[in-house]
């Protein structure tokens, strides 16, 4: 760590004479106990808003809204705002907790202090340049010694354990603890309260917000499985616990003295337990127009312009939503952190001026990361630790500055409505206006990009967010790390009006990313929740960018070359994988035809079926007649595209006997996203329906008997799940049987039921499936088979009596 130095010309000017002994003051209140503590400075931070109230409030009495007002107004409170911080309270070399506890309170107040500062006169406005420069100054010196207050806080809260924030206590919230690594801190508790509160804290309840691992609906409901063994015991724990705490209410202070768990039962019910990765989320949050200047003053920091960049993201997602959001009304005002409380930002027009203002510098940012990853192509030149260093943190200021671009094109306010139904609400004023803002943004992209040469100017002849995409497409080549692949590839899918050129270039862009072996911070192989997520999401975002009708075949052609390459030899030919048919894919070359995909591995397997099987759903839903009879889709491509999805779907049923491929999540997936394939096969005006029609049968009954073949050999595998639930008493699976049996049956009878409609009855028949394991092997137990039998009642289509030329004779 590195100390602080009160003359540093990073964080103070020589020439300012004033200063605010901040460090002192926290140090010396501490020193007068624990009752006053923070009293002092706290009071600083309102009585500055408070007075700067007053002065506006002022000028509205007098009406006085003359420009020698408006800087008489700013050049009273400069003084405060030139004023140096003084740290001489931090002693960073201190190994006591109660020191480090002081450390900790310093910083709080000059965060929060600073914060105040920046956030009041970010919008100010000199008559002269040197005034202006002078703020500019002033600005960058305190938010770099902000950034120094933040990094320390967080490196001495990790040492200590436990930290409570000062600045918390006097603003009638819940007390927020903070959780480091280290012991707790050795601090004098706060007095207690009265035996007559007791019953009043009773009924607070803490709710924690702190956990950031998202589980999707069916890895949640597995784990609510695999725990319910357990959650009968935590249950009658916590009854046990309840018990007592109501019993506590009548203990005499000197008897509550006995029971140490009751007394910190009832003091945690004031206490919100927060890790110490989040404690920024606890200050005061910047305004808009704060990070704007700061961005403009600071276009050249690494660290810094990451984190302001960092910060505008979550603005943005505030005053440029892409839906519009409400709080929920039941969410308790104390439950919302400091840093995520509303914050007035201005009106549409100024949010949008401020935007149009940084958009230069935005680019410039952007391609100056892209420079530096272009000029270094070779990374095992990174043998120096300070050089990896730099490399992630350009890696980190070039996914910012992708996030914030992103969150631009992607806000309702320049992107079309998500659903048919938003668009259809849309009036053409507003459509009007959104096409113009979108418009305007583009060219000012453009504009900074023909300043720096980074396209060619070809007299506007192409569209400005042509030219935008055009240049994104050569950033896909210098992508250094799997986070930026994923924000780039979501800036692609914000794009409108995408030539199907540009929409292959980009897909094949993103097939280059999952070739990719991607390495951490560290060096080794990227693995783990973040690997899963990333993957999963480059791939849904490669199915998106297809075309409409080749993405079932995108589909085939991944699980067919790529995802079957997981099977072992020996397994595909047990599981019968081996046997479907090649699938090629004209649109891809020889380089992705005989690429290793480095993310397709048995660790990402769970995530890469879980997106094919949805993507399958997702584009089958399109397949209906009704398409047919509006024109946009033809006979012969009708039938193709539901024989490569009847494909899929086979395949992907296949892969759940693979016993190294398998797990919980892979059958829960199988079972739900198989039901809703069989009832889109099944429903009305979808395949079935191609064989009303005689002339129809005639053309397509032989083409149609291999699909129907081989949607019932994936079938067959789906019911095979009903024997692992039973066995395995899996309660989440055992719940789904019953809709799966039924789509199963359904299936069946409108299969039937169309064999009917073209007197072909006789070339059908209809007998009771075998019960049958994982691994396709029959079950001999005449339990099973029994159980099988009287609650399946499922059915099975005979392949040798099932063909259409058999029917043809009749």
């Amino acid at each position: 760590m590195r100390k602080y130095h009160l003359k540093d010309d990073r964080y103070t000017r020589v020439e300012c004479k004033e200063w605010l002994r901040l460090g002192e003051i926290v140090s010396e209140q501490l020193t007068e106990g624990s009752i006053t503590k923070g009293l002092r400075i706290g009071e600083l931070l309102p009585l500055f808003e408070l007075l700067r109230a007053f002065a506006r409030q002022k000028r509205r009495w007098e009406g006085d809204d003359t420009q020698e007002a408006y800087i008489n107004h700013w050049t009273r409170f400069l003084f405060a705002f030139e004023a140096n911080i003084s740290m001489k309270g931090v002693d960073l070399e201190a190994r006591e907790n109660e020191r480090r506890a002081i450390n900790c309170d310093i910083f709080c107040y000059a965060i929060q202090w600073i914060r105040l500062l920046l956030n009041t006169f970010a919008d100010c406005e000199l008559p002269t340049a040197a005034d202006n420069q002078l703020v500019g100054d002033v600005m960058r010196k305190k938010f770099a010694l902000m950034l120094e207050c933040q990094k320390s806080l967080i490196y001495t809260i990790k040492k200590v354990g436990e930290y409570p924030l000062p600045h918390m206590e006097s603003s009638g919230r819940k007390e927020v603890i903070i959780h480091g690594e280290g012991g707790q801190i050795l601090k004098k508790t706060p007095p207690t309260k009265r035996p007559v509160d007791v019953g009043t804290e009773e009924n607070d309840v803490v709710t924690v917000h702190d956990a950031d691992v998202i589980l999707n609906d069916e890895e949640q409901n597995m784990e609510q499985e695999d725990e319910a063994g357990d959650a009968g015991k935590e249950n009658a724990k916590v009854d046990a616990d309840i018990g007592n705490t109501k019993a506590a209410i009548k203990l005499q202070p000197n008897e509550m003295a006995e029971h140490p768990t009751i007394r910190k039962r009832k003091s945690d019910c004031k206490r919100k337990l927060v890790d110490v990765n989040r404690v920024l989320s606890y200050f005061s949050p910047f305004r808009l127009v704060t990070v704007i200047r700061l961005i403009q003053l600071l276009p050249k920091k690494r660290k810094q312009t990451t984190f302001l960049l960092e910060n505008l993201q979550k603005i943005l997602e505030v005053v440029l939503p892409k839906k519009e959001k409400k709080v929920a009304p039941w969410m308790a005002y104390s439950e919302i952190p400091l840093g995520d409380m509303p914050v007035d930002h201005g009106d549409s027009k100024l949010v949008w001026r401020l935007i149009s203002s940084v958009l230069p510098v935005l680019f410039s940012i952007l391609d100056g990361s892209v420079q530096y990853f272009r000029s270094l192509m070779d990374t095992s030149t990174l043998d120096d630790r300070l050089k990896r260093d730099y490399f992630h943190q350009m890696a980190a200021l070039l996914r910012a500055s992708l996030c914030v671009l992103k969150d631009i094109f992607k806000c309702r306010e320049v992107a079309k409505p998500q659903s048919s139904r938003d668009e259809a609400c849309e009036t053409e004023k507003s459509k009007r206006a959104r096409f113009e803002r979108r418009k305007y943004v583009m060219e000012l992209i453009e504009k900074a990009m023909l300043d720096v040469d980074a396209v060619r100017d070809i007299g506007g002849e192409e569209d400005a967010e042509i030219s935008v995409l055009n240049y994104l497409i050569k950033v896909a080549d210098v992508i250094p790390s799997l986070d930026c692949a994923v924000e780039l590839l979501d800036v692609f899918s914000a794009m409108e009006g995408v030539p199907d050129g540009q929409r292959l270039q980009i897909a094949r862009a993103a097939l280059s990313f999952l070739r990719k072996e991607w390495l951490d911070e560290g060096g080794n192989p990227l693995k783990g929740a973040d690997l899963n997520r990333a993957v999963a999401m480059i791939l849904y975002l490669y199915i998106r960018l297809r075309r409409e009708s080749k993405r079932l075949l995108a589909i085939q052609w991944i699980i067919t070359n790529k995802v079957a390459e997981l099977v072992p030899d020996e397994e595909r030919r047990r599981s019968k994988i081996s046997h479907m048919e090649e699938c090629i894919d004209s649109e891809l070359g020889t380089e992705e035809e005989h690429a290793h995909f480095c993310c397709f591995t048995k660790g990402t397997f769970s995530s890469v079926y879980k997106v094919l099987f949805h993507s399958l759903n997702e584009t089958v839903k399109t397949l209906s007649m009704n398409a047919i009879e509006r024109s946009t889709l033809k006979l012969d491509e009708f039938f193709l595209q539901w024989k490569q999805a009847a494909s899929c779907f086979c395949l992907l049923t296949l892969m759940i006997r693979i016993k190294d491929l398998r797990n919980s999540s892979v059958l829960l997936c199988a079972a739900r996203e198989g039901r809703i394939f069989l009832h889109s096969f099944s429903s009305k005006s979808s395949f079935l329906h191609l064989l009303t029609a005689e002339k129809r049968f005639a053309k397509y009954a032989a083409g149609a008997n291999s699909v129907m073949k081989t949607v019932q050999i994936g079938n067959r595998s789906l019911q095979n799940i009903s024997v692992y639930a039973k066995t395995s008493k899996c309660i989440v699976l055992l719940k789904l049987l019953p809709e799966l049996r039924a789509a199963s049956e359904m299936f069946i009878r409108a299969v039937h039921s169309v064999m009917i409609g073209v007197d072909c009855d006789d070339a059908f028949q209809i007998g009771l499936l075998k019960s049958r394991n994982l691994d396709g092997e029959e079950m001999k137990g005449p339990e099973e088979s029994l159980s099988d039998e009287e609650e399946g009642k499922s059915s099975d289509v005979d392949d040798a009596k099932e063909n259409k030329r058999g029917g043809s004779q009749n």
